[in-house]
C-alpha cells in the first residue's frame, strides 16, 4: 500500500491517475474545498487535521497535531511507501516510522516548508527548470534527487474531460485566482480585490476561484471546481 497525502488543491488532479491505478492510503486537511474535489473526482479519503492560517504560532500547532494524529491513523496500516506534494507532515511521518518517502517539489520558495521537509524525504523529485543551488541550501541531498524536463501541472491535462460550466452564462469572464495569502512565504498584501475592481471597470465578469474560503466584493466564487472548465 502506497500512503498519499494530499494537503492542496493541485495535487488532486495530479494525483488522481496513479491513486486510481494503485493500492493507496489518501489523506488530507480540512483546507481550501479539498474534500469536494476528492469527491468530484471519486477518490476515497480520510481527512486528517486542519489549515493553521495565517498565524504562525497556529500554523505550528496544527501541524504538530496532525503529525500526532497521522501517526496514529497511517500506523494502523500496511503502508510501504509515502507519495507527497508539498506536504510538510508526511516527510517527518515516514522518517519516524521508516517508510521510504517520495516527495515532489516545484516551489523552491517555500522556505520554511522546504527546511523542515528536504533533508528527511528518501527521493526528491523536481522540474529541471527548478533552482537545484537554492533547494541544495534548504536541505535537499542532490544525490538522491531527480529531475525531469516539464511541469507538474502537464498531469492536470491528462485524460481531461471537459463539461459545460453554468459560468458560461455569463458572457466573458476572466478567471482570477488570489494569491497564497495563508502561505508562511507569502509576505506581502493581497491586491486581488483591486484588481476585481479594475476588471470590473473594464466591463468583465470575474470568477473567482478562492484558496481557503475568502470572499470578495462584485465577483463570482467557485469552489470544488475543475478549473479547466473554465
Amino acid at each position: 500500500m502506497i500512503w498519499i497525502d494530499i494537503t492542496n488543491q493541485p495535487h488532486v488532479l495530479f494525483f488522481r491517475d496513479f491513486i486510481r491505478s494503485h493500492d493507496c492510503l489518501v489523506t488530507t486537511r480540512d483546507f481550501g474545498g479539498l474534500s469536494g474535489l476528492l469527491d468530484q473526482n471519486s477518490i476515497e479519503y480520510t481527512v486528517v487535521g486542519r489549515h493553521g492560517g495565517k498565524d504562525r504560532k497556529s500554523k505550528l500547532i496544527e501541524s504538530s497535531r496532525r503529525v500526532s494524529e497521522l501517526a496514529e491513523f497511517v500506523s494502523k496500516h500496511d503502508v510501504k511507501y509515502a507519495l507527497a506534494k508539498h506536504s510538510v507532515e508526511l516527510p517527518r511521518m515516514a522518517f519516524g516510522l521508516g517508510i521510504p518517502s517520495i516527495f515532489i517539489l516545484d516551489n523552491e520558495y517555500a522556505e520554511q516548508q522546504n527546511r523542515l521537509t528536504l533533508p528527511l524525504v528518501s527521493t526528491l523529485v523536481t522540474p529541471a527548470a527548478l533552482d537545484q543551488q537554492i533547494i541544495q541550501g534548504q536541505g535537499a541531498n542532490m544525490g538522491r534527487t531527480k529531475t525531469f524536463n516539464g511541469v507538474c501541472e502537464a498531469t492536470h491535462l491528462k485524460a481531461f474531460n471537459p463539461y459545460k460550466s453554468s459560468v458560461t452564462e455569463l458572457g466573458e469572464y476572466v478567471v482570477v485566482r488570489p494569491e497564497p495569502v495563508l502561505a508562511a512565504y507569502f509576505q506581502k498584501q493581497s491586491e486581488t480585490q483591486g484588481l476585481i475592481d479594475r476588471l470590473n471597470i473594464l466591463g468583465y465578469n470575474v470568477v473567482v476561484l478562492p484558496r481557503s474560503g475568502e470572499k470578495y466584493q462584485n465577483a463570482v466564487h467557485l469552489e470544488g471546481v475543475d478549473s479547466l472548465n473554465l
